[in-house]
């Protein structure tokens, strides 16, 4: 079933990506990533409305975390800018390209929480963005150099 999600979530950031491609052509580039956030948190709310979950959460979260949102902002500015200048094949390929590099160094490191591949270590850099390593030992992957710091 999780591979099915998966799936679907690739069909649907090629249809997002043709979607916004046009929407910026009509609106200009800062007012689509605009619109399309807004969107964005409007549907969000109508869900958490409809599962009756709270929309505040229940325990202080890293300020880290909520970088994903600022993440999202620049993908969207960058796609967006790419529609129409070059093809969708090839935002679509140089995207997941960067995301299997970007997800092969976070894996191989054990970086922002998860676990490494390699030794199944997870490593606390300076700006404690991961968590729970089980030794002071160094990881087979060499973490603990590349960080220098664990936390117990």
């Amino acid at each position: 079933m999780y591979y099915f999600f998966a799936l679907a979530a690739g069909v649907l950031i090629s249809l997002m990506a043709v979607f916004n491609g046009r929407l910026t052509a009509e609106a200009g580039l800062c007012l689509t990533t605009a619109i399309i956030h807004v969107v964005a948190i409007i549907f969000a709310l109508i869900i958490l409305w409809i599962k009756k979950e709270s929309f505040i959460p229940k325990q202080k979260l890293p300020l880290w975390m909520y970088c994903g949102g600022l993440i999202s902002v620049a993908c969207t500015l960058c796609s967006n800018y790419a529609f129409g200048k070059i093809s969708l094949i090839a935002i679509t390929a140089l995207g997941l390209l960067a995301q299997m590099l970007t997800s092969l160094v976070i894996d191989c490191l054990g970086l922002l929480g998860a676990e490494c591949f390699l030794c199944h270590c997870r490593i606390i850099c300076r700006w404690r963005w991961a968590c729970r390593v089980k030794s002071r030992e160094r990881c087979a992957c060499r973490a603990y150099r590349s960080c220098g710091q664990f936390i117990y």
